[in-house]
Formats: structure tokens, sequence, C-alpha cells
């Protein structure tokens, strides 16, 4: 017998039996945390990441407004057709803010979890992200006019 791994399943089935498994939110982590652990717990002060580095998991409200949000272009599509069916005549503005929302539902999709960067702006040796003012002067040169106007339609 091992008694190495015996006692290595004896130490692991004393510490399992000090977990107790708790249904909770995500949210109650932090709150527990500080309430029992604060003092134990370090600060740690340093860069903090981009929020999207961590993935889909990292924009839950996002992700759900997108999602539920093709899902009511899509019904709303399937409506028109419906009422185009009964003899209603085209809605060229419908067709046009259902345009607007899909393409920017896209560019959501594929800007924050895809690479579709060269649909966006083209690739280059040289090519340098810009934020802020110096993203808005760019912008309003044109390198970016393949997302059409910032306001909504």
């Amino acid at each position: 017998m091992n008694t190495r791994a015996c006692s290595f399943a004896t130490a692991l089935a004393a510490a399992i039996a000090l977990i107790a498994p708790t249904a909770t939110t995500l949210s109650e982590l932090p709150r527990h945390l500080e309430r029992e652990a604060a003092d134990e717990l370090e600060t740690v002060r340093a860069a903090w990441p981009d929020w999207w580095s961590d993935g889909v998991g990292s924009a839950p409200r996002e992700a759900a407004a997108a999602r539920v949000t093709q899902a009511r272009l899509t019904a709303v599509e399937g409506l028109d057709a419906l009422a185009r069916l009964t003899g209603a005549p085209p809605d060229e503005e419908l067709r046009r803010r259902l345009d607007w929302a899909r393409e920017r539902l896209v560019l959501y999709g594929e800007h924050t979890w895809g690479g579709a960067l060269y649909w966006v702006t083209r690739y280059g040796k040289d090519l340098n992200w810009s934020y802020g003012d110096a993203w808005r002067a760019e912008r309003a040169a044109g390198r970016f006019e393949r997302l059409g106007p910032i306001e909504a339609a």
C-alpha cells in the first residue's frame, strides 16, 4: 500500500469536509469576502486589463442586450414581411433603421469577439491604434468610414 497516497487522500477528504457548498449570486462573493476575510486579503495596485480580455463572460449585460436586440430585430422583420403579405407597402424608413441596428450588432459582435478588423480599416505594417480625441480625428478624416454615422438613425 502506498502510504503517501493514503495520507494525501486522507488530508484531501478532511479538507473537502470543510467545504460547505452554497447557492448564491456572483455579487455576493465580494460582500462575503469583505465580511469574512477582509483583513486577510492583500490589496494589489496594478494595471487593470481591458474589460474584454476575459472573453464573453466579462460583458454579460452587453452580450445579453445584443442577443435580445437580435431576436427583436428578427421579430420586427418577420412582422414587416407579414404586413407586406397583407398588402401594406414597404416601409423604407423601417428598413433603413433595421439595417442600421443590424450592422451595429454585427460590429459589436465582430469587434468585441471576432476578427473583422480588415472590414473596418486596412491592416498595415505600421498600424497604430488611437484612442479618445485622436481616434475621433481619424474617424473624421475618413479612416473608419465603413462604421457610418455615430448618431442613432
